[in-house]
């Protein structure tokens, strides 16, 4: 007997329904197959590093395990269970003929405060879907199979969109340069709330097209969830007017960096162009690093009052001796994590970049050069879940 289990989509949204089709097929030319039962359970697990992160005794709400039935799909799971659903009964006492198959669909909501799917340096949300089956007689030892899930935070997407068109510019750098260098912001378009829904129509077709003509709240009211959450995410994402990052020391700038937009999607591509004209110094190399940033809440944090791990997921290297305008391209992996917070984690993004400078004049022979290092936080969205790339959507186990 073979079990096979396949997903309607690769991938969710938090608050969203998973959609499992379970096949049973019976090989055998002769002999017919006695099950006593089959369930399914959608669980979540919380792994984390026990030397950097407190979880067991920190008073972390977990999810109630049913350890002594004979389905008990949190046996050797590491971790804490957060979130598990009720076991939902296939199927009783079912016989399957030679060569026959049964067919059951398994359905479940995620709740709308489970963790999204994160896979980090210490900690992680793991989901998988558990199919229990026992085979007749009873004596008969259940077996256990499960299939991973990937679920997509929903951002707070429509507070997001008001709070920026709030504001008399869209893009502020929540950060102090370091000491020593300025920063400074090019003049951008103030008019938010036009730029914003007037741009939804452009971009990939991995989401909807809206209707320009109708305002913010027939836009955002209309649909369903999914297609409110992925209109949100295009307005957020949509290419604006360009922003102007000045830096250098307080008499002079040595480079401007200038950013079609702050705000991305999983599987888009971050442009950024470099223009070294009329600068005083001269830039020898520079370095583009895409990072998501880990940061475990000091309430759970062992190594002090924030456990920080930043992870580079892209880089770009460019030589820029005799060059005044570099352009770099940095993808944004659809597989990655976009930014999520949750109690004991927050996951941000930024865009860091390292400059090799030096004096003038450029001399052959060694020269004096000096690195130069500066971030920016940008912000990383989910994409729509039906692009997701489907391996492991489905998995065949054979039943012994």
């Amino acid at each position: 007997v073979t079990l096979t289990a396949e997903l309607e989509e690769a991938a969710v949204f938090v608050g969203e329904r998973v959609r499992c089709t379970v096949t049973l097929l019976n090989g055998d030319d002769s002999a017919t197959e006695e099950f006593l039962w089959g369930s399914a359970q959608l669980s979540c697990h919380c792994s984390y590093n026990p030397s950097k992160v407190r979880l067991a005794d920190s008073g972390i709400k977990q999810a109630p395990t049913n350890i002594d039935h004979s389905f008990s799909p949190n046996r050797g799971e590491r971790g804490l269970c957060v979130y598990q659903s009720r076991p939902e009964v296939l199927f009783c006492n079912l016989d399957i003929k030679p060569r026959e198959t049964k067919t059951f669909t398994f359905e479940v909501r995620v709740p709308h405060d489970a963790p999204p799917s994160y896979r980090g340096d210490n900690i992680q949300y793991i989901y998988k879907i558990s199919f229990g089956l026992q085979r007749a007689p009873a004596s008969s030892t259940p077996q256990l199979f499960k299939l991973g899930l990937r679920v997509l935070p929903v951002i707070d997407a429509l507070d997001m969109m008001r709070t920026e068109c709030a504001r008399d510019s869209p893009v502020h750098p929540p950060h102090r340069p370091e000491e020593g260098y300025r920063v400074r912001v090019g003049s951008i378009d103030s008019n938010a709330t036009t730029r914003y829904l007037g741009s939804m129509g452009s971009g990939s077709d991995d989401l909807p097209v809206i209707n320009p003509f109708l305002g913010e709240d027939a836009i955002l009211d209309s649909g369903n969830d999914r297609e409110r959450t992925l209109v949100s995410i295009r307005a957020l994402s949509a290419k604006h007017a360009p922003t102007t990052f000045a830096i250098g020391t307080e008499g002079s700038t040595f480079v401007r960096v200038l950013l079609g937009k702050t705000w991305f999607r999983l599987g888009e591509e971050l442009h950024a162009w470099l223009d070294f004209g009329g600068a005083d110094w001269r830039c020898l190399q520079a370095m583009a690093s895409l990072e998501r940033v880990e940061t475990i809440r000091a309430e759970y944090s062992l190594a002090g009052p924030q456990l920080q791990c930043i992870a580079q997921v892209a880089r770009r290297l460019e030589a820029c001796v005799g060059t005044s305008i570099v352009g770099m391209t940095l993808p944004v992996p659809r597989m990655a994590f976009a930014e999520l917070h949750t109690e004991q984690v927050d996951i941000t993004w930024r865009l860091s970049f390292e400059f090799i400078v030096s004096a003038p004049p450029l001399q052959p022979g060694p020269v004096s050069a000096e690195t130069i290092t500066w971030s920016l936080p940008i912000r990383v969205l989910p994409a729509n879940p039906a692009t997701m790339p489907h391996t492991g959507r489905d998995k065949s186990w054979p039943v012994k």
